[in-house]
């Protein structure tokens, strides 16, 4: 059976799955150079915040070349871009490894790495999400969303993290050159068919006409930007999953940034205690992610985003009147059901919903949410488990769950009354109706 007749059907087809070995490879790097850059940083400094802030840099492309880099996605051969920035990313990585295996590595270097790395991982994600709904039909988009959430995880949460730690004990080189080996693996498999494919939006905005003055141009180029910003603020149910994104990067980190002091002093947990600790969320996140298409399929997608925001949101408030390390792994277990299952729940939602010509350029802005949620929410545990306590920061993560499914719910009814909106049927999804 072809590709076309695959897709017809209402299967995933063989691209998507080229595009699922491509990012779950990707995510096996991300994973790698998570773990081995502060690793590797350590090597050359002792000082905690110039580790924390290599850790820092590789989100500055999202906030300043979020805007351009998704007008880029909208004129451009998506799976080509993708391409791109994985033999990109393969070169920068596969220096790095020559680098520290000639010993002529500095902190400066890594530096540069980490930002080179962010631009890549910009363009390869934003083009990865317009991607997906122009070669998954409709109906599926939950099911592709989410295989592609459990292969982030697995690579980047587990597999890529465990392979670092091991690797660079045996040579600091070493996982350096497996991710470059990931990100060339990436790019053969979007390439096998986006290279002699035209990926590119059906109806690409026009560009700015010829002769016009300097100041009309830059005006015409700053409307392209913000086109998908547009978009989003006149379609309230986008507004809503927007918003929810919003309330998940602020209330989701907050106990991020305490969760070591609190199962150190508060659970009395061991460092093994601590790491199986974060292993169940992720184990319980895969689990989540693959039964997000059965789930939907009995309380539709919006019924869904409501239950895994107010399932979240409910599962955080015990946690603070618990001192038992194992009852607290039970319902981190729990817990991690909702992550990637209401992830991908909206991003169908927003997929279905964005005309394909805007994808780029409204993927980028929940890249900027989660890039200004993450560190407002970490700051905020910081201070309120030092005003406050530890204890009362999973109270507070809790309410503000479950004040964001309150605030965002005549938004998510207006969602549900969409008709092509439910995962579990069997009619298209519709594009571009202003709510």
């Amino acid at each position: 059976m072809t590709t076309a007749e695959l897709d017809a059907d209402g299967r995933l087809g063989t691209r998507f799955w080229r595009v699922l070995a491509a990012q779950s490879l990707s995510s096996l790097g991300t994973g790698l150079h998570l773990v081995a850059f502060p690793l590797l940083a350590a090597t050359y400094t002792d000082d905690p915040r110039v580790i924390a802030a290599l850790a820092g840099v590789a989100g500055i492309p999202a906030l300043v070349l979020a805007l351009p880099v998704g007008n880029l996605v909208d004129r451009s051969h998506r799976g080509r871009l993708m391409v791109y920035s994985d033999l990109g990313c393969m070169v920068v990585v596969a220096l790095l490894a020559v680098a520290v295996l000639a010993d002529v590595g500095s902190l400066w270097l890594l530096f540069v790495v980490a930002v080179l790395l962010g631009v890549g991982e910009l363009v390869f994600g934003t083009s990865l999400y317009a991607l997906v709904p122009t070669i998954v039909p409709r109906q599926r988009l939950l099911r592709a969303n989410s295989h592609l959430a459990v292969g982030r995880e697995i690579g980047a949460g587990g597999a890529g993290p465990a392979l670092a730690g091991v690797l660079f004990g045996a040579a600091p080189a070493l996982p350096f050159a497996l991710n470059a080996l990931s990100f060339l693996g990436s790019a053969v498999a979007v390439g096998s068919f986006a290279v002699g494919q035209d990926t590119r939006p059906a109806a690409p905005a026009a560009p700015p006409v010829g002769g016009a003055t300097r100041r009309a141009r830059l005006a015409a180029y700053l409307t392209e930007l913000t086109a998908g910003a547009r978009f989003a603020a006149h379609h309230r149910p986008i507004r809503t999953t927007l918003l929810l994104s919003a309330g998940a990067g602020l209330f989701g980190w907050m106990p991020e940034g305490i969760i070591v002091l609190f199962a150190k002093h508060d659970l009395g947990a061991t460092d093994a205690q601590f790491g199986l600790l974060m292993a169940v969320t992720a184990a319980g996140s895969v689990l989540g992610g693959l039964l997000a298409p059965r789930l939907a399929g009995r309380l539709g997608l919006t019924g869904l985003i409501v239950w895994t925001y107010v399932g979240y949101g409910v599962l955080l408030l015990p946690i603070a009147f618990i001192d038992s390390i194992w009852v607290v792994m039970v319902l981190f277990l729990v817990q991690g059901l909702p992550l990637i299952a209401s992830g991908a729940a909206i991003r169908s939602v927003q997929q279905a919903a964005v005309p394909d010509h805007l994808m780029g350029r409204f993927a980028v802005l929940n890249r900027l949410v989660n890039a200004l949620t993450m560190p407002a929410g970490l700051t905020a545990g910081g201070f309120l488990g030092a005003w406050l306590g530890l204890d009362a920061v999973w109270i507070i993560a809790g309410a503000g769950f479950l004040a964001a499914a309150a605030v965002c719910l005549p938004g998510l009814r207006a969602l549900g009354q969409k008709r092509a909106l439910d995962a579990g049927g069997s009619g298209g999804l519709s594009r571009g109706g202003e709510g």
